[in-house]
């Protein structure tokens, strides 16, 4: 599971909350899918197994549902999308879940 933020040449600002068993090939994914508009970086990574992850971002995508945000360009996992997260409370949030 990881908290990305994504970054735009024109100072558009973002996180996305995702699972990726590769999160580093994630990011290049989502860089060349946006047209690379958008620079990808890893705020947060949380190792578990597959159900797991899978069950706590459906969580997270809950917990942050009215924060959620359309990047302006789309590109793959645009619709995990958010603004306004802590990173410190998103860290401490998975943590004390896990």
């Amino acid at each position: 599971l990881y908290l990305m933020e994504a970054t735009s040449k024109s100072g558009e600002s973002f996180y996305k909350i995702g699972i990726s068993v590769r999160p580093k090939l994630r990011v290049r994914q989502m860089e060349n899918s946006s047209g690379l508009e958008y620079s990808f970086e890893i705020i947060h990574l949380h190792k578990s197994d597959g159900v797991s992850c899978f069950n706590l971002e459906l969580a997270l995508h809950k917990k942050f549902w009215d924060m959620r945000y359309t990047p302006k360009v789309s590109f793959s996992g645009s619709t995990e999308c958010f603004s306004h997260i802590d990173p410190h409370e998103f860290t401490k949030l998975v943590s004390s879940v896990c």
